[in-house]
């Protein structure tokens, strides 16, 4: 297992401490941070981690609210640290990479979080990204269909079209596709046009 990046935002001087202990024992490097949470995306931008751990209250910010900007940034998988039984948590906790509690000492344990939160992590961006590859395929089909039925082009010729004016006004596929059905939607006459 390569070293990772990991930072470490939390209120407790103690926990940051035992856990970058623990962490650099794994061979990763740490930084750590007080638990300033309205800081703390702006802290992961800056440091990039590979991995995130947070506490669950920090200073005048919820760490779960810090999690969801940092995941919504796609920025890095989230570990929290429960400060105590917490009803946020539960319910959010699908979207994190994990908990642990704040004097895991359990080495092994320790390593498994940081590989599965990187894990998930991956996977998940992975999904998104093809989740929208095939929202854009969809659009570029309908569009395709609308061109075809309105100026009577092949498909060739309506997705050389949609290819081509993509690239001319440096717009994603998509994004041509999408405004190419919203003028053509309600339009039934059928037209000769040159591509």
């Amino acid at each position: 297992m390569a070293g990772r990046r990991i930072l470490v935002i939390h209120v407790e001087e103690a926990v940051r401490t035992r856990l970058r202990r623990r962490l650099e024992g794994l061979g990763h490097e740490v930084e750590e941070e007080p638990g300033r949470g309205d800081q703390g995306l702006d802290l992961a931008r800056r440091y990039r981690p590979d991995v995130l751990f947070t506490g669950s209250c920090l200073a005048g910010f919820c760490g779960l609210d810090l999690a969801q900007a940092v995941l919504a940034e796609h920025l890095a998988p989230v570990v929290v640290i429960p400060a105590r039984v917490c009803r946020k948590l539960e319910r959010q906790a699908g979207a994190l990479a994990g908990s642990i509690s704040a004097g895991c000492d359990d080495s092994p344990a320790l390593a498994g979080t940081v590989e599965a939160a990187m894990g998930r992590f991956a996977l998940e961006v992975r999904v998104e990204e093809l989740a929208e590859r095939l929202e854009t395929r969809k659009a570029v089909e309908r569009a395709k269909g609308a061109l075809m039925g309105h100026f009577g082009w092949d498909e060739a010729t309506a997705h050389r079209w949609l290819q081509k004016r993509a690239m001319d006004s440096r717009q994603p596929q998509r994004t041509v596709a999408e405004a190419v059905l919203r003028t053509l939607s309600g339009r039934g006459t059928r037209h000769q046009a040159r591509p």
